[in-house]
C-alpha cells in the first residue's frame, strides 16, 4: 500500500495504483450515516494528485463560510417527467456537457431536467446547524491524509456535496420523479445524490464522462450507461458487474445516424488535443502533424481541450494552423482526424469520421483495439498515404474498429431502448 502522505504530495502525474490506493483508503472512513459507503470524492483526489488545485488556507475558509448556502436548482418538465436528469455543473458548467445531458434526456421522452444555478444561492438554517460535522469529518479524514488543511478542504467538499444532494432530492420528490440519472456519479455532488437516492429506493443510472479507469472508482448507481464496448471491458475489470452495464454510445450523438464520406481526398487534418496533463503527448502529435502537412500539403485544424493552457502551445503553432473553437464546425471541416486518449476518439469513430490514433505507452487506454495507430511523423505519413491510395481498405479498417468499440447493432437508438425498458420496470 502506498503511503497516503506520499500520494498527497504535490507533483505532476500519478499512476493508477496510487489512485486506487487513495480511493480505497477513503472508503474506510464513514462520514455520513445515510451513505451506504463513504463519499469517495474521486474527482477531488484526481485533481489534487494532478496538481490542478492547491491548498490555500484562505480559499478553504471562504468555502467553509459558503457551505451554509445551497445553490438554487432550476427545473424543466417534459411530458410526465418520470425520470429525473441531474446536471450539477461540475467543470464550470461546460456548455458541451449540458448539451450532452439535454440530448440524452430527450431520448427518455418523459423527463424532468434539474440544473444547478451557480449564480443564485439560498441561506440554509439546516446547514448552519450541521456545520460542526465539517470539523468532526475533518478530524476523521486527518487519520488518512495527515494534513489538517487538506482534511478540512475535503470535509468541506463532502459537506457541501451532501447538502446540495439533499436539495436535489427535495426537488425530485416535489416533481414526483420515479428514477434518477446523473451525468457522472464519480463527481462529488452526483455521488452523494446517487447514494441518497438509493437509500430512499429510487432506481439510479449514470451517464459516462471520459475514458479513463479513474471514472469507475466512485461508481454507485444501479446502471452504468457506457459509451462503448471498450468502456464496458474497462468497467468490468474495475469491478462493476456486467449486469449493471449497458452500452449506449456517446451521449452527445444519441438518436443520430451517420454515414462515411465517399471521397479519398484527405487534405484537411483535424488535430484533437487531450487535457491539461497531456501537454507532452499533445505536442508530439502536433509536431508529427506539421511534418506530414508540409510533405503532403495538408491544412491543420486544431481543437483545444477546454483545460489546455493555450499560451503554452503558442510558439509551436504554424501560421497556417486553424484553431476551431466551434465544435460542430470542427466535426465537419477536416477530412480526417488524429487524437490521443481524448473522448473525441470514440466520438469521431461513432460519427463515422476517419480517425487515426496517436499511440504511446504513457498511458495507452486502448490496448485491446486493432485500430490504425502512429507514434511518429513517418508512421503518420505512411498511414495518410495508404488511406489516400487504398481508401476502401482504410474504410474497412475503420468499420472494424467501430464495431469493436460500439458493437454491430447498427441503427438502433440504444438510449431510447434503455429508457423505454427501464421506465416501464
Amino acid at each position: 500500500m502506498v503511503e497516503m502522505k506520499e500520494c498527497f504530495s504535490f507533483r505532476n502525474g500519478f499512476d493508477y495504483e496510487e489512485f486506487k490506493d487513495m480511493c480505497n483508503s477513503f472508503k474506510k472512513v464513514k462520514l455520513h450515516s445515510k451513505m451506504k459507503s463513504d463519499l469517495l470524492l474521486t474527482d477531488y483526489i484526481f485533481c489534487l494528485a494532478m496538481r490542478r488545485i492547491s491548498i490555500d488556507k484562505r480559499s478553504i475558509l471562504k468555502r467553509l463560510a459558503a457551505s451554509v448556502f445551497n445553490f438554487q436548482v432550476r427545473s424543466s418538465v417534459i411530458g410526465t417527467g418520470k425520470i429525473a436528469f441531474i446536471f450539477t455543473g461540475n467543470q464550470h458548467m461546460r456548455p458541451d456537457y449540458l448539451q450532452c445531458v439535454e440530448n440524452t434526456a430527450t431520448q427518455a421522452g418523459n423527463y424532468t431536467l434539474f440544473l444547478i444555478d451557480r449564480k443564485s444561492t439560498k441561506l440554509s438554517i439546516r446547514n448552519i446547524i450541521k456545520l460542526p460535522f465539517v470539523f468532526i469529518w475533518a478530524n476523521r479524514l486527518n487519520a488518512i491524509v495527515r494534513d489538517r488543511w487538506i482534511s478540512l478542504d475535503v470535509a468541506v467538499s463532502v459537506f457541501r456535496s451532501v447538502n446540495q444532494a439533499n436539495f436535489f432530492i427535495n426537488g425530485i420528490k416535489k416533481f414526483r420523479c420515479e428514477k434518477v440519472v446523473t451525468f457522472c456519479d464519480q463527481w462529488s455532488i452526483d455521488n452523494a445524490l446517487t447514494q441518497l437516492a438509493i437509500s430512499q429506493n429510487y432506481p439510479t443510472a449514470t451517464l459516462q464522462h471520459g475514458n479513463g479507469n479513474e471514472i469507475f472508482a466512485g461508481f454507485c448507481s444501479d446502471y452504468y450507461l457506457a459509451n462503448s464496448m471498450l468502456s464496458k471491458i474497462n468497467a468490468i475489470q474495475c469491478g462493476i458487474s456486467e449486469k449493471q452495464i449497458v452500452v449506449v454510445g456517446p451521449m452527445k450523438y444519441a438518436g443520430f445516424q451517420f454515414e462515411y464520406e465517399k471521397t479519398n481526398v484527405l487534405s484537411k487534418i483535424g488535430i484533437v488535443f487531450d487535457g491539461l496533463d497531456n501537454f507532452k503527448n499533445n505536442l508530439a502529435m502536433l509536431q508529427s502533424a506539421h511534418q506530414v502537412a508540409e510533405h503532403l500539403e495538408l491544412k491543420c485544424y486544431i481543437r483545444f481541450h477546454p483545460s489546455n493552457k493555450r499560451e503554452e502551445y503558442a510558439k509551436y503553432l504554424s501560421d497556417t494552423d486553424v484553431i476551431c473553437d466551434d465544435l460542430k464546425e470542427f466535426e465537419m471541416i477536416p477530412d480526417f482526424y488524429i487524437t490521443f486518449i481524448s473522448t473525441m476518439y470514440t466520438d469521431m469513430l461513432f460519427k463515422k469520421r476517419i480517425t487515426f490514433r496517436y499511440a504511446t505507452q504513457e498511458p495507452n487506454m486502448f490496448t485491446s483495439l486493432t485500430d490504425t495507430t502512429f507514434s511518429n511523423a513517418d508512421e503518420l505519413e505512411a498511414v495518410v498515404i495508404n488511406a489516400r491510395e487504398n481508401y476502401a481498405e482504410c474504410l474497412a479498417g475503420q468499420i472494424v474498429t467501430r464495431q469493436e468499440i460500439f458493437g454491430a447493432d447498427e441503427g438502433v437508438n440504444q438510449y431510447q431502448k434503455f429508457f423505454k425498458v427501464w421506465g416501464e420496470s
